[in-house]
């Protein structure tokens, strides 16, 4: 009998041996006096022995301004190690000993003192001051980088330091609560790297608002100041929560979730979201009254979406630009379908919706872009990352009527999304969406092939029909479409004018290949409308004025629907 107990110990004792412990992370945050910035200490601890690794450092491209911006500053180790630079926002770390600390600094780049800036993409980048801060982990967090690829997990842990008792503090970890004057420390276990990046953080004189539903506690937080009553943004969030759970179970991984509300500026007129891991954060400018609340109550239903498209279901690989069209096209049609379920759209306004994003997609001027194409340039041009959004809801209603047809009506679009997001598919696609998977799940689930329809209309960018079985009737409109003139992201890339075509509006005001891109001074969606942008070439620098009108397009237009479901 001993000898087997001895054994078996040994045998248990290899198992435990052979099983292999996650790499840990552990952030100590500490906010300055001032009040004006965050002191980072970041713990490493390397559990796989790489004798070298890669950093990664935050970084901010504002295609605004066409400026690339290091978020961090005063990075340096604070142990024994060697750390190089290898690139404008990589280091190569060779550490000496298992654990490596590191220090860095976050700074404020919000110009404004009390809310998040105005200005290009400011509102990105972290903002930290007396009243409240904001930031993200792609643009605060420090971490060795490893291959999309590799599914890098990680044990991460939070400490909060010298931050004020009486401020609130939330983040995709849960809320920071005080316990005997002090911040309790946060713990996540097995985390994936791109999850840590897709986090937000929020805290300072927030105002919050909870409620549950199913077992999922949602905490709301705002700050700045409206000119409506809080309560009408807390009845919007819960209706949209309860018509998300409605459609799709798609909290599972979470059972906290932080939904934030933050001014943006006083006077600006954009509005802004960003979905994250397990929280999304909204945009408002202080000057909307209740009457603006329906120009942002889609995206504010988009970026809630995004919960379930975009977050449970990512383009995980080098190329995400190639699935832009599902996780940002498919979350914009579903957007406008979760206002028609909660009652916020009514038949009528869910057709005026559907038409308008047939419109945008018609006269893009990239609708026929391919998706090559469009994955090596969407980052440089607004207009063309919008084509995903507008194309991807055009494709979705497409393919919906597609599931139906091919089906008698037995399926639609709604019933291969649930499959898609089931936990089954969900293991098998491990977080990493592609047109082959979705290819797949079609083919297995319900015995059609949309191979073909992939091919023509997402990856060679042939337009997309405006057919469905949902349609009664449909008329058309003429209209005036968008025209550059020249290859704008190419020429954004490259700071270079590139792609000018001849007889183009473009060309007449004198925009040449070849001349410098200095300045962007004025842009426009009118294409009677001014475009205004400051080169240089032999004979110096000018500036160059045109209006970007294009050919004139035949938009279908859906006079009359049937019933959604």
């Amino acid at each position: 009998m001993k000898t087997v107990s001895l054994l078996f110990f040994v045998f248990l004792t290899l198992i435990s041996f052979g099983q292999t412990q996650l790499d840990k992370l552990k952030y100590t945050l500490k906010l300055s006096d001032d009040k004006n910035r965050i002191a980072v200490d970041m713990v490493y601890e390397n559990n796989t022995s790489l004798d070298t690794i890669e950093l990664r450092v935050p970084t901010n491209y504002d295609r605004h301004k066409m400026t690339n911006t290091v978020i961090t500053d005063s990075l340096h180790l604070k142990s024994k190690g060697t750390l190089i630079k290898t690139g404008f926002d990589t280091y190569q770390l060779i550490p000496i000993n298992k654990s490596t600390i590191l220090h860095y600094s976050i700074a404020s780049f919000s110009n404004d003192s009390t809310q998040l800036s105005c200005d290009g993409d400011d509102y990105f980048v972290p903002a930290i001051n007396s009243q409240f801060f904001h930031m993200y982990g792609d643009m605060s967090l420090l971490m060795p980088n490893f291959a999309i690829s590799e599914e890098k997990q990680f044990d991460v842990e939070l400490e909060w330091v010298n931050f004020p008792t009486d401020w609130h503090i939330a983040n995709d970890f849960g809320v920071v609560e005080v316990k005997d004057g002090k911040r309790e420390h946060q713990f996540t276990k097995a985390i994936q790297q791109e999850n840590i990046f897709s986090t937000l953080f929020i805290g300072g004189n927030y105002r919050n608002y909870n409620f549950s539903i199913d077992d999922v506690n949602f905490h709301l937080y705002f700050y700045g100041k409206w000119g409506f009553e809080e309560q009408l943004l807390i009845d919007l969030t819960k209706d949209l929560t309860e018509a998300q759970f409605k459609l799709w179970d798609h909290f599972h991984h979470s059972k906290e979730y932080v939904i934030s509300f933050t001014q943006k500026g006083t006077n600006c007129g954009r509005i802004g979201g960003r979905n994250m891991y397990d929280s999304f954060c909204f945009y408002l400018p202080g000057k909307f009254t209740e009457e603006y609340l329906p120009l942002f109550y889609h995206q504010l239903a988009h970026e809630y979406t995004h919960s379930w498209i975009g977050v449970n279901v990512i383009a995980n690989n080098p190329s995400p630009g190639k699935m832009k069209w599902f996780t940002e096209g498919f979350t914009d049609y579903y957007a406008n379908r979760v206002g028609l379920e909660t009652g916020y759209l009514n038949e009528d306004q869910y057709l005026s919706k559907l038409n308008q994003l047939i419109e945008q997609y018609y006269l893009s001027p990239y609708r026929n872009m391919d998706i090559e194409s469009y994955n090596d340039s969407y980052l440089f041009d607004e207009r063309l990352e919008n084509l995903a959004y507008h194309k991807g809801a055009v494709f979705a209603f497409y393919l919906d009527g597609y599931f139906r047809e091919e089906s008698n009506n037995q399926f639609n679009l709604d019933a291969y999304l649930k499959v898609l997001f089931s936990d089954k598919s969900m293991e098998k696609m491990n977080f990493n969406l592609t047109n082959d998977f979705c290819i797949s799940v079609a083919r297995e689930a319900f015995d059609m092939d949309i191979s073909p329809l992939l091919d023509q209309y997402i990856v060679k960018g042939d337009l997309i029909p405006i057919s469905s079985p949902l349609i009664v009737s449909c008329d058309t409109l003429q209209k005036v479409s968008f025209e550059y003139g020249f290859d704008y992201s190419s020429s954004i890339d490259q700071e270079t004018i590139i792609g000018v075509k001849e007889n183009s509006n473009a060309y007449k005001a004198g925009l040449r290949n070849g001349q410098k891109f200095l300045a962007i001074n004025g842009m426009t969606n009118d294409p009677n409308g001014t475009m205004s942008f400051t080169v240089s070439d032999t004979e110096g620098e000018h500036t160059v004025e045109f209006n970007p009108k294009g050919a004139e397009i035949a938009i279908p237009l859906i006079t009359k629907l049937r019933r959604i479901n």
